[in-house]
């Protein structure tokens, strides 16, 4: 079944064996995509439960006016905040900082496809968010925001991680380990039932719709 069908009696859903044990499946492991290789971060809880209060807080300053216009004060600096922070040691105060970005879902939404592609075109934003960008991510980039997304689990109490257990979905569904995504994506929705991205990433993954990067060996990513 397709994502993107529009008639539902011409698709039919297939079980996930057909999938993993099909000659696709083993030519992605034989060329080093080994889903059992990686496991889901849900590292333990150690920073200040207050953090709760203060996500609010710094999102009730921000004003949104338009959640399109990306170079908005509010969008350049999250923007820059986590593009900065990438690679390096993270303190509290800029945890709060990102997991705010994370809990707005405009401007989450902006730094999620900033990790595939930086393009402020709204049509290459749009095919990003959706896994139709034809272009090759920047894999570093990449790497280094799921090396980040994972730190900040340690800042964020269990009930407030939901955003970046979607974020940590989707960047393994971009590498084509659908199985992770899914996981992560549970998480999400464990997390909290309501949380609409990872509801919609989920019937996305659940498809068994790749993105368009995957199915490329030049643009695929390579562990």
């Amino acid at each position: 079944m397709t994502y993107f069908c529009e008639d539902a009696d011409c698709c039919q859903p297939h079980r996930l064996e057909e999938i993993t044990d099909s000659t696709l499946s083993a030519r992605l492991v034989y060329e080093g995509s080994n889903p059992g290789r990686e496991t889901v971060a849900d590292p333990q809880f150690t920073g200040d439960h207050t953090i709760l209060d203060r996500i609010p807080e710094i999102i009730a300053g921000w004003a949104i006016t338009d959640p399109a216009d990306w170079t908005a004060p509010v969008m350049a600096e999250n923007r820059a905040l986590w593009q900065e922070t990438l690679g390096g040691e993270v303190s509290e105060d800029t945890a709060v900082q990102l997991l705010a970005a994370l809990h707005a879902p405009a401007v989450r939404d902006r730094i999620l496809a900033d990790t595939i592609s930086t393009d402020d075109d709204p049509d290459t934003f749009a095919a990003v968010v959706i896994g139709q960008y034809t272009g090759t991510p920047d894999w570093e980039r990449v790497d280094a925001t799921q090396a980040l997304l994972t730190g900040l689990l340690e800042f964020t109490p269990p009930e407030a991680r939901a955003p970046l257990f979607a974020f940590l979905g989707w960047i393994h569904w971009y590498k084509g380990r659908s199985s992770i995504a899914a996981q992560y994506l549970a998480k999400a929705q464990d997390a909290d039932p309501g949380h609409t991205l990872s509801g919609l990433l989920t019937q996305l993954v659940n498809t068994g719709t790749l993105p368009a990067c995957v199915t490329h060996p030049h643009t695929a990513y390579q562990p």
